[in-house]
């Protein structure tokens, strides 16, 4: 069953931002109490996770405490305004920015500025094709490739799969599907040659087309939200669906979408916020 939506939307001009886009807040009523879906993160195994910093650097993860994973599930905690809001944006729509914009977000980011790369056609064609934020889709693809410079984004060169010798062929993930922690690069490189994922441009819109459909329009989750892909509000099975077990993951991502928006003339922006019972 798709999430209840409360009454009609409510667009504004948010605080401070003359000039800026429409905002358009829409309230959802999730199928669990906010008690519940705290008592399900408590069950997880691994439990939520938070990086133990040296300075600015995670050097490792630990489990976060109650009140630390609770702080980051309350919607009350992040301000209208903020880059922070941004994890409730509505990511099943395309934001219509044109492909010298995207470009424009791509530059100065590794792989994703080479001479003669088509990265921002890609992104606008993976965006209209599955019908996905394209800005969100930049967004990731950036956290998940270390800004165009991880091993995977540069591109490996990969021989066998699985333990059995194939066609040798440089394959490109940007979105790290497949890469399990245990071995990130190799996982992740025998997923995109399998996927074939042999360029650049094939491993955006490819990768686009996986987390739109285990994700942003899956036929049960539908998790449409940076906010939804992380804590599944709506859970239907014994495990939530979950992307990530970083508790600040779609705070990460919604900072870094903020941003871009910020560079980019965008007419109307859709939130979708969740209110519990």
């Amino acid at each position: 069953m798709r999430k209840l939506v409360a009454g009609v939307a409510v667009s504004m001009m948010l605080a401070g931002e003359a000039g800026a886009a429409e905002k358009a807040v829409i309230e959802t009523k999730p199928a669990q109490s906010f008690g519940a879906l705290v008592a399900t993160q408590g069950k997880m195994r691994p439990l939520p996770q938070t990086p133990v910093t040296f300075g600015t650097v995670e050097t490792r993860w630990r489990s976060a405490s109650r009140a630390e994973y609770v702080k980051y599930m309350n919607p009350s905690s992040f301000k209208k305004g903020s880059n922070e809001y941004y994890q409730f944006l509505d990511l099943a729509r395309p934001a219509g920015v044109d492909v010298k914009a995207l470009s424009s977000l791509l530059k100065g980011h590794g792989v994703f500025a080479r001479k003669g790369n088509k990265s921002g056609a890609a992104f606008k064609k993976a965006a209209e094709k599955e019908k996905i934020n394209e800005v969100y889709l930049v967004s990731h693809a950036l956290l998940e490739t270390g800004y165009g410079r991880s091993k995977l984004a540069k591109g490996i060169r990969v021989s066998r799969v699985g333990g059995k010798y194939v066609p040798p062929r440089v394959v490109y993930n940007m979105f790290g599907i497949g890469a399990l922690d245990h071995d990130p690069y190799r996982l992740g490189a025998e997923r995109a040659y399998k996927e074939k994922w042999f360029t650049p441009e094939a491993a955006i819109i490819g990768g686009a087309k996986y987390v739109g459909r285990a994700y942003i329009h899956h036929p049960v989750h539908r998790q449409n939200t940076l906010y939804e892909m992380r804590w599944d509000p709506e859970e239907r099975g014994e495990f939530p669906h979950q992307y990530a077990t970083d508790i600040g993951w779609a705070v990460k991502q919604a900072r870094r979408i903020g941003e871009l928006y910020a560079k980019l003339d965008v007419e109307t922006v859709r939130f979708e916020v969740p209110k519990f019972r």
